[in-house]
């Protein structure tokens, strides 16, 4: 496709061959373009338009893909902007269809709970979201993806190195609180803003994708500026108290998370401030390994492991 104007569809458009994309943009509404060509080459970007930023599809991108180490290109994005989808196929079974589109963010990020290696994230970039949408789940094998922002200022805003990734939820949520770490176990990238895109690694769980922002660089902590916390007994077994000497008058929140990152308990400790104690009962979660993440006035105090044992 070479054109300076949008060029619109009325009607679903397959392209049994290659699909080379020079300047302009697709408009399909709510048809779609489907690439029946299973080479993940089927999908070219010309030289003049790399990853796609002169030209790509504001709309539906279907692709028909192997069960082959390859990577797919899914040129989407808004009217205004590219926001290429990179999608790196590691053997994938089960799947064999998916459908990609790109969209503004639907709801806010008010109850957004995600904790990635200790660090909490703070929201998801307005910019907008992702959808991938398959015929079918994985069976074996995962995916990387990778999503392309171009340093667009809705995404840009806020971000810092090694502080934001790519976060998931199902494809028809419009609640902070579903946003999750994409499944199962997948593998944080410390992410480059200067890059213009985010990356996440070994996923097989599909849906909606955005990019969230942690409140800090991931892995780093500010307990020495914030005040002392500290959590006995540690290992526990039906509670907990969380001893806190803060420099100043904070609404503090207990999160327990689980292995997977999922949030299993949230606790509301209310205002604190000086030399305070807060007792958590914590009987009804399952014996092993959690993550606390003691935070006031939204500022992470204290990351921990806290382990549960049965007696």
């Amino acid at each position: 496709m070479n054109t300076n104007a949008a060029v619109s569809i009325n009607a679903d458009v397959k392209v049994t061959g290659i699909l080379n994309m020079v300047k302009g943009k697709v408009r399909t509404s709510v048809n779609q373009i489907h690439i029946t060509n299973r080479n993940a080459s089927a999908v070219v970007a010309d030289a003049t338009n790399p990853n796609f930023i002169n030209g790509w599809v504001d709309g539906r991108v279907r692709r028909e893909i192997q069960t082959i180490d390859s990577v797919y290109n899914f040129p989407v994005g808004s009217a205004t902007t590219s926001n290429n989808m990179e999608f790196f196929n590691h053997n994938i079974t089960g799947t064999s269809t998916i459908q990609a589109r790109f969209g503004s963010k639907p709801g806010s990020d008010a109850g957004l709970n995600v904790m990635e290696k200790g660090t909490m994230y703070a929201k998801v970039q307005d910019g907008g979201v992702w959808y991938l949408e398959p015929n079918d789940t994985v069976a074996t094998g995962n995916f990387d993806l990778r999503l392309w922002f171009h340093n667009q200022s809705a995404f840009v805003t806020g971000l810092v190195d090694n502080g934001f990734s790519i976060l998931n939820r199902p494809s028809t949520s419009i609640l902070a609180t579903d946003w999750r770490i994409p499944p199962v176990n997948s593998t944080y990238v410390a992410g480059v803003v200067s890059n213009g895109y985010a990356d996440r690694k070994a996923i097989k769980g599909y849906g909606q994708y955005g990019i969230g922002q942690t409140m800090y660089p991931v892995g780093t902590k500010t307990v020495a500026s914030n005040g002392m916390v500290n959590i006995n007994p540690n290992p526990y077994h039906d509670k907990f108290s969380v001893s806190m000497t803060l420099p100043t008058a904070m609404n503090v929140k207990i999160s327990i998370f689980d292995q997977a990152g999922r949030l299993v308990k949230l606790m509301d400790a209310g205002t604190q401030a000086g030399n305070a104690s807060v007792d958590v009962q914590a009987a009804d979660l399952s014996e092993g390994t959690y993550t606390v993440v003691i935070s006031g006035n939204g500022v992470n105090l204290n990351t921990t492991k806290l382990i549960r044992i049965n007696r």
